[in-house]
């Protein structure tokens, strides 16, 4: 009997303790865990091809991999994930707008042709979400002054983003990259942050070379290179090193992601979900995705989604196109011949066997050319005067 009565007493008392907060007017999202709000070091680089790391990007090792010595960026190959089918805009510019905006190129093509207000990008809405943002530019930053920054950060307990770009020619601006990136890897060992550190590496284009020791293909065996609208201009090398712990750093187990195609502007929802800030972002109808999922191996809705490039030459030299991916299918449209080009990357990575004029292809031709006709005048999006659609019809007028 007396145990009964204890019992029910402590039940009381438990029962008391939990309304107490909310007798005292405390409001219910006190209870609610806070987000995690990861740091979060961003190294972007124009003209850094598929392949030009010592790291392959591809099932075997290429000629051009033995180019550039690139040990800090191994490092984060293996302590990460390296996504082999990422995608950036055919030039630097729009890639760096589609990276800190997540909006895509038909988008990025209007705004440059239109009065178009950029929208707010990266860094100005980590800035006021309270992160701290680490100047690096390695032409007038040097690599003593980025980590004293950092040591700012963490004296105040801010999370901080440190981002920098670089522009490569050649082997050698590869090598100054990694180099610049070892200390920065060395001070997150140092202090253990990588357990709430998200750390990327992306490329902007396509390689810049034109031709290597292997050939025609700078990108063996991709085709082409930054500029044109073959995979050699498009595919770039994408790692993700997501928060880790001491364990994983010790024993890493390095993953590859190839069968999901993902793109440059995916990065800017991926970075805000990592601050803990996914709310605060709404792409216009899902030009870009979290990538968080696929860090632990798990799948994603908008996988097969179709994949369109409009690049628009800006003088009489270069040519002016648009590209569809969609599946394995690739479409590529030039506007000043009208002509079509159709590739299969699934059995034709090096796009060698053009099947635009196929006839056994031209329902499916058909039917990409006029979902890419849809797409561009859907966004709106200018194309070359005189010229015809993809799918070889009247341009409509862009109000």
């Amino acid at each position: 009997m007396g145990t009964l009565r204890i019992t029910k007493h402590l039940s009381a008392l438990l029962l008391f303790a939990t309304l107490l907060p909310w007798a005292a007017g405390a409001p219910a999202e006190a209870a609610r865990p806070q987000p995690v709000r990861n740091n979060i070091v961003l190294i972007a680089a124009d003209g850094v091809g598929w392949n030009d790391l010592a790291e392959p990007f591809w099932k075997d090792t290429v000629p051009t991999n033995r180019l550039a010595s690139t040990p800090n960026l191994q490092w984060l190959a293996m302590h990460g994930i390296k996504f082999t089918s990422a995608y950036a805009s055919t030039e630097a510019t729009p890639s760096r707008l589609e990276l800190l905006t997540g909006r895509n190129d038909l988008s990025i093509a209007r705004s440059r042709h239109t009065a178009d207000s950029p929208d707010p990008g990266l860094p100005d809405l980590l800035a006021k979400a309270g992160y701290r943002i680490v100047p690096c530019d390695p032409d007038f930053i040097s690599p003593q002054e980025t980590i004293e920054s950092l040591d700012a950060a963490i004296a105040t307990a801010q999370p901080f983003f440190l981002y920098f770009w670089g522009h490569v020619g050649g082997p050698a601006d590869i090598e100054a990259i990694d180099r610049k990136l070892g200390p920065v890897i060395a001070w997150l060992n140092e202090h253990r942050l990588f357990s709430s550190t998200t750390v990327v590496f992306v490329s902007a284009s396509g390689s810049a070379a034109t031709k290597d020791i292997s050939g025609d293909h700078p990108q063996y065996p991709l085709r082409g290179g930054r500029g044109t609208a073959f995979e050699g201009g498009i595919r770039v090398p994408l790692i993700v090193v997501p928060p880790c712990s001491d364990s994983v750093l010790m024993h890493p187990l390095p993953r590859t992601c190839g069968q999901t195609v993902v793109t440059i502007r995916d990065l800017m929802p991926t970075l805000l979900a990592q601050a803990g800030m996914s709310r605060r972002f709404n792409p216009r109808k899902k030009e870009s995705h979290d990538l968080t999922p696929l860090f632990t191996g798990g799948t994603v809705r908008w996988r097969s989604r179709p994949l369109v490039w409009h690049s628009l030459a800006l003088d009489g030299e270069a040519e002016s196109y648009s590209i569809l991916r969609q599946g394995d299918w690739k479409l590529i449209y030039y506007y000043s011949s009208g002509h079509t080009s159709l590739f299969n990357l699934g059995e034709d990575l090096s796009e060698i066997i053009d099947h635009g004029e196929n006839p056994v292809q031209a329902k499916r031709r058909e039917q990409m050319a006029r979902t890419l006709t849809r797409t561009i005048q859907k966004a709106r999006a200018p194309i070359p005067e005189g010229a015809c659609c993809p799918d070889g019809s009247e341009p409509k007028e862009h109000r």
